[in-house]
């Protein structure tokens, strides 16, 4: 297993991976998009590699892209005292190689890199009927901070 930076080459790799992220979110909820109401992914995607405050990394097995994680940093949000946080966008790994550690590599690297941009602390957003991140999450020390709710009307 080799955690690495997204390159421009693996472009096609992590779009196929953020399509099966967004679709399997819509399963969850059909209020969040499938992946093909976004339209173009590869320019959506492509606009990672350029923005200085994000970086993705890759986890490669065998010489294909079997996980991912996005990470950025921004202004941190008004209740915070801290001036920038680091953010993790989104994460994936195909489901055979998912309870691998897999996504505590991708982890561990982006923690690298929001220490090195002097980020004092990591926020992120997961479904709460996403069980499986829940517990991925609160293994890599995450603890609930606020509770977001929603009601149709």
């Amino acid at each position: 297993m080799e955690i690495r930076t997204f390159q421009k080459k693996d472009l096609r790799a992590v779009v196929a991976l953020v399509e099966k992220m967004s679709d399997y979110h819509h399963s969850l909820d059909s209020t969040y998009k499938p992946a093909k109401a976004y339209g173009d992914w590869g320019g959506i995607v492509s606009e990672w590699l350029e923005d200085p405050e994000t970086q993705v990394f890759l986890a490669e097995e065998g010489g294909g892209v079997v996980g991912y994680i996005r990470a950025g940093v921004e202004s941190a949000p008004e209740y915070s005292s801290e001036k920038k946080i680091g953010v993790v966008f989104d994460s994936y790994v195909e489901e055979e190689y998912r309870r691998q550690g897999i996504a505590g590599e991708l982890f561990a690297a982006a923690l690298t890199w929001f220490k090195k941009k002097k980020a004092r602390s990591i926020e992120l957003n997961v479904d709460c009927r996403n069980e499986g991140a829940i517990a991925l999450w609160r293994e890599l020390g995450f603890r609930e901070i606020k509770l977001r709710m929603r009601r149709p009307i």
